[in-house]
């Protein structure tokens, strides 16, 4: 099943192909006896492979317009003593991020849109390969209301026009408009 031995020039080599890391990996025993008697030599084989896949991707402080994104490194680093590296995408239906980290295993994000669902991947790689991917979804929360612009203009005496430009209702529709007007004491010199 995989495993070969040949006679080489000072001894026997032992041959295993399709080695997987969590079958394979670990302490080897050989013995080699004569008629004088055996000796035992133990020695641990590390197959190298890909990391396994990220693991507990969580959403923290989501709001309309930011949040923070953390996960945990793999199970499984895949053997190396390198830095796993991180590469994410996180998309809406319009706009794909990507981002690579190496180490970091927590992300803030700004700039995002309210009463928006981002779906996120998140691979682990080393230099053997990837992980396989890690994927889930947030949804940003709405907001309230951002007003861009509002102009004020007196069409007579006792009649005032009220412009507001939204730049967003915040994913709700807007149920009132309110406006207050302060007294101006204006004196004459």
């Amino acid at each position: 099943d995989g495993v070969v031995i040949t006679e080489g020039v000072s001894g026997s080599i032992l041959t295993v192909s399709s080695l997987e890391r969590s079958r394979d990996s670990g302490n080897y025993t050989c013995m080699v006896t004569n008629e004088v008697g055996r000796v035992t030599i133990v020695t641990y084989l590390n197959v190298l492979a890909p990391p396994t896949i990220p693991r507990i991707i969580s959403f923290e402080d989501v709001g309309p317009f930011s949040g923070t994104i953390s996960w945990s490194p793999p199970s499984d680093n895949g053997g190396t003593d390198q830095s796993l590296k991180y590469s994410m995408n996180i998309t809406n239906n319009t706009v794909t991020l990507s981002f690579t980290t190496s180490d970091v295993t927590t992300l803030s994000l700004s700039n995002l849109q309210h009463s928006t669902q981002y779906g996120v991947v998140i691979i682990a790689e080393n230099e053997y390969g990837m992980s396989p991917p890690a994927a889930s979804t947030f949804t940003t929360p709405d907001s309230v209301p951002i007003i861009k612009s509002v102009s004020v203009e007196a069409l007579s005496l006792t009649i005032l026009s009220v412009d507001v430009v939204l730049l967003t209702d915040g994913g709700q529709n807007v149920t009132s408009y309110t406006v207050l007007v302060t007294s101006v004491n204006y004196t004459n010199e």
